[in-house]
């Protein structure tokens, strides 16, 4: 028993020594969760969201239960309502779950607006939406760890 301890304790000494040594470990993003395919983490909260040009597809991850991908573009300016359209595809999307906001300046901020509800079809979640002013938000997170292609349409 004594020499079991001993053999535990030398263990603990010298595993942080060997340790990074002995594995590569993929980078982790701030939710604690590795991400080796996703260019755009951190992307976890609203300072960190990443900015979609409309009309052009990003490809991203998530890389676990916990990871949380957030995304904006800007209301093009103009005199009235500007219609769009979030758009994910992904051979997994049911383990996808899209929720599309706004941020209104002078206003509020919020996700799943009335009206502005996913809608699934195969591989592609989209959601319709339209304003005035602001900013749009999606927040994309995952049952498990998903590949998927985002983009925003103005109309």
């Amino acid at each position: 028993m004594r020499i079991l301890a001993l053999l535990m304790i030398a263990l603990l000494l010298i595993s942080p020594a060997i340790g990074p040594a002995c594995v590569d470990l993929p980078p982790v993003d701030e939710v604690g969760t590795t991400s080796t395919t996703d260019q755009y983490e951190p992307n976890g909260d609203l300072d960190t969201a990443t900015p979609l040009v409309p009309g052009t597809a990003l490809q991203s991850s998530i890389g676990s239960r916990v990871d949380y991908d957030v995304f904006r573009c800007d209301a093009p300016e103009s005199s009235g309502l500007a219609r769009f359209r979030v758009e994910v595809e992904s051979e997994r999307s049911e383990n996808l779950e899209v929720e599309v906001g706004a941020s209104i300046p002078g206003a509020f901020e919020g996700i799943t607006w009335p009206g502005w509800k996913a809608k699934e079809d195969g591989d592609s979640i989209m959601v319709q939406g339209e304003l005035t002013v602001g900013t749009v938000l999606v927040f994309i997170s995952g049952t498990e760890s998903v590949d998927y292609f985002i983009q925003i349409v103005w109309e």
